[in-house]
C-alpha cells in the first residue's frame, strides 16, 4: 500500500466492519505505529458505538454511511499522527473515562502509580485533605476522591482549558462538591494546609523536547511537558515553598521522570524533607517520589 496524505474508504471493495479493520490495521502498522489493531479498533468502536462484543457480531455488516464518514475522518487524523485518545476526545485513567482535548495533557497509564501512593499513605494515615498541583483533566484527584470517601481536596491549574476539562471529568462523577477546583500558579493563590500534597508536574528537559515523538510534541500542551532547562524547575518551586502548606507529618508525592530519582531526592533532603521513598511503575521504572515533612 503507497503511503499517502489522505484516503477515503469508500474506494474499498469490501466496506464491512471486518474489512474496514483490516484495512486500518495494515494502514496503522505501515505509518509505524506500536498498536495499530488497538487504534483501528477503539476508533470503529467510537465512530459506531458499538461494544467490542457487538463489534466481533456484526464483522460482516455494512455500516451505515455516517458511520464509514466517521470513521474515515478518524483514519485520516490517525495517519497524520493524532493519538487516538485527542481523536476521540477521551482516555481511561483508572478504570475510568476522562475528557480530554489538545489544550491538555493526556493521562498516562504510568501516572496511576501516583494514585496508588497517594491512596496507599491515605489508607495508612487517615489523612483527609488532598492539594494537587496541575490537576490537569482531573483524572488523578478525581480517582483518589472515588476511591476514598471522607477526603476533600482542592486542585489547581494554570491553565483555564484544564481547569474546564476537570470541572467537567468532576462533574460527569459527581464529586464536584467534594474538589474545589482554581486557578493557580502552583502555590500562587493556594491558601491552608494539607495532610497530602500531590503533583504531576512538567518535567522534560530541553534536550528531552528534542527527543519526543510527535504525537506527544505536536498534540500535548508544551507548558504541561517543559521542565525547564534540566527538567527540574517545577519541583524547585514546589519543593522550596511546600512545607509552609503541609500539616505537621505532611506528605509530597511527585511523579518523576524515570531518571530524574537522584536529582529530586537531593532537591527533598535540601528542603529538609525525610523518609524519602522511590516507587516503580508498571514498567519497572521509577516514576513516583514520597517525601515527608521533618518537623
Amino acid at each position: 500500500m503507497a503511503r499517502r496524505n489522505k484516503y477515503d474508504l469508500m474506494s474499498l471493495e469490501d466496506l464491512s466492519y471486518k474489512s474496514i479493520r483490516r484495512f486500518l490495521l495494515k494502514l496503522f502498522d505501515e505509518h509505524g505505529y506500536d498498536t495499530p489493531g488497538l487504534d483501528a479498533k477503539i476508533l470503529i468502536m467510537d465512530a459506531s458505538q458499538l461494544s467490542h462484543a457487538d463489534l466481533l457480531v456484526e464483522s460482516s455488516t455494512i455500516p451505515e454511511t455516517r458511520v464509514i464518514k466517521k470513521i474515515n475522518e478518524y483514519m485520516n487524523k490517525r495517519i497524520k499522527g493524532e493519538p487516538v485518545d485527542k481523536i476521540i476526545g477521551y482516555k481511561e485513567f483508572y478504570g475510568r473515562k476522562y475528557k480530554v482535548s489538545k489544550n491538555v495533557l493526556s493521562p498516562r497509564p504510568d501516572t496511576e502509580t501516583l494514585v496508588d501512593l497517594a491512596l496507599d499513605e491515605i489508607n495508612k494515615s487517615g489523612s483527609k485533605t488532598v492539594l494537587e498541583l496541575g490537576t490537569g483533566t482531573g483524572s488523578v484527584i478525581i480517582s483518589i476522591i472515588l476511591e476514598k470517601k471522607g477526603v476533600i481536596a482542592t486542585a489547581v491549574d494554570i491553565s483555564d482549558d484544564a481547569l474546564k476539562i476537570a470541572k467537567y471529568n468532576a462533574r460527569v462523577y459527581s464529586v464536584s462538591k467534594r474538589i474545589n477546583f482554581f486557578k493557580s500558579s502552583w502555590f500562587e493563590t493556594v491558601s491552608g494546609t494539607y495532610d497530602v500534597i500531590i503533583s504531576n508536574p512538567p518535567y522534560i528537559s530541553k534536550m528531552e523536547m528534542g527527543l519526543l515523538s510527535p504525537e506527544v510534541s505536536k498534540f500535548d500542551p508544551f507548558i504541561s511537558l517543559y521542565g525547564g532547562e534540566d527538567g527540574l524547575a517545577a519541583y524547585r518551586e514546589i519543593i522550596n515553598k511546600a512545607g509552609s502548606y503541609l500539616n505537621p507529618r505532611g506528605v509530597v508525592i511527585f511523579e518523576i521522570g524515570y531518571l530524574q530519582a537522584e536529582a529530586v531526592t537531593k532537591l527533598l533532603l535540601e528542603g529538609r524533607f525525610i523518609n524519602i521513598s522511590v516507587s516503580k511503575d508498571m514498567s519497572g521504572n521509577n516514576r513516583v517520589i514520597k517525601a515527608y515533612k521533618s518537623k
